[in-house]
């Protein structure tokens, strides 16, 4: 455990944020993408093949690695702007050796992504011996800038994106299907008074990194005092793709910890996790933020930072459980703090068996005074 001690209103500055996800090394969309040198056309038809690359993002929403079949079995999903046509899959080993590959050399059209679609593919040669590591990498290209006959002559425009795989199982299989509009929040901050638990703002901040395509999105937010306070509710609109905090409308200020926060986004959307709640013992020890902390290659969820709002001294045992659509538990941790920073802030890390982000839909953390 590795306690941090801050001051003041306790919100999660972005700063803090920042500085975790350069630290582990996420990033916004999990893709890597290598460009080609270009060499120098036209400048008109130059400007528009680069508008073409940069409107151009795939993202993989599943992959596994078949251990019956030594299939990578995976599904793709254009987030983009325009169509993509998948130009190349390969299996590699970290050192860049090549179990296997679609074609056999070069590109070729292996199949058109329409924007806002899907599509599902496979590759053999994933299981390797004694397990370890494979690497997928897709290849791909604006539909508009591949020529099918000579794929040959857009070596220069093509882009590709790397997932990690295992070739044992990593992480539980998942029992929630992937809905067809989804937004992972990883997030949650109703900003509360340090000492007494106190709901200081009528709104509630989030954050939403990573969603099926970019949207508008109004969402509703009911903050529900526990166990059987009273509940308020506000609405707001909000970016379903953006590493920037946001806020949305809740008019729960004067409620206090222990709370339960749910998203209602409109329009078919599901907010994953759509429910966080937040634990806490009024005016000694209240959960004020947790942000979930994830893999962004893997999108496997293995830690949550919780910061915690002090108003006494003592022991307490902090813990966190993450469930699924069913309201099973997918995994659980715990920790026990001794703060020392009355009328401040601490962070406390919980860690648990890594799970996938998409399959969590509550979570739930406690605080229990030991001594």
């Amino acid at each position: 455990m590795k306690n941090l001690n801050r001051s003041g209103i306790t919100i999660l500055g972005l700063v803090i944020i920042a500085s975790i996800t350069a630290a582990l090394g996420i990033l916004l969309l999990g893709v890597t993408a290598g460009f080609f040198n270009k060499a120098v056309f036209d400048l008109t038809q130059e400007t528009n093949e680069n508008i073409q690359e940069i409107r151009s993002i795939l993202v993989i929403e599943s992959a596994e690695c078949n251990l019956d079949s030594d299939q990578a079995e995976f599904t793709l999903r254009n987030v983009g702007m325009i169509d993509l046509t998948i130009t190349r899959i390969e299996l590699r080993s970290p050192e860049g050796e090549i179990y296997n590959s679609t074609p056999e050399n070069g590109f070729t059209n292996i199949t058109k992504v329409i924007r806002g679609e899907n599509a599902s593919l496979s590759i053999g040669g994933c299981v390797r011996e004694g397990g370890g590591t494979v690497i997928l990498r897709v290849w791909y290209i604006s539909t508009n800038l591949f020529n099918p006959d000579h794929p040959e002559e857009s070596i220069d425009k093509v882009s590709y994106l790397d997932l990690v795989l295992q070739s044992t199982p990593a992480v539980q299989p998942p029992t929630c299907p992937i809905p067809d509009n989804w937004i992972l929040v990883d997030f949650v901050d109703p900003i509360s008074y340090v000492t007494s638990g106190t709901i200081a703002r009528d709104y509630v901040r989030l954050r939403v990194p990573l969603a099926s395509e970019p949207e508008q999105v109004h969402v509703t937010v009911t903050v529900q005092q526990l166990p059987s306070g009273g509940t308020r509710s506000g609405s707001g609109t909000i970016d379903s793709m953006s590493n920037e905090v946001q806020v949305v409308d809740a008019d729960a200020a004067g409620l206090h910890m222990p709370v339960k926060i749910t998203f209602n986004p409109s329009g078919g959307w599901v907010m994953i996790p759509g429910e966080w709640t937040f634990g806490g013992i009024p005016y000694e020890l209240h959960v004020s933020d947790i942000l979930l902390v994830w893999d962004e290659t893997k999108r496997v969820v293995y830690a949550a930072l919780v910061s915690l709002g002090v108003g006494s001294s003592g022991k307490y045992r902090v813990s966190i459980t993450l469930k699924d659509c069913n309201g099973d538990v997918i995994a659980s941790g715990q920790t026990e703090v001794t703060p020392v920073s009355v009328g401040g802030v601490e962070d406390t890390w919980i860690e648990f068996s890594p799970v996938k982000f998409d399959q969590i839909y509550y979570v739930e953390t406690k605080i229990v005074k030991v001594s």
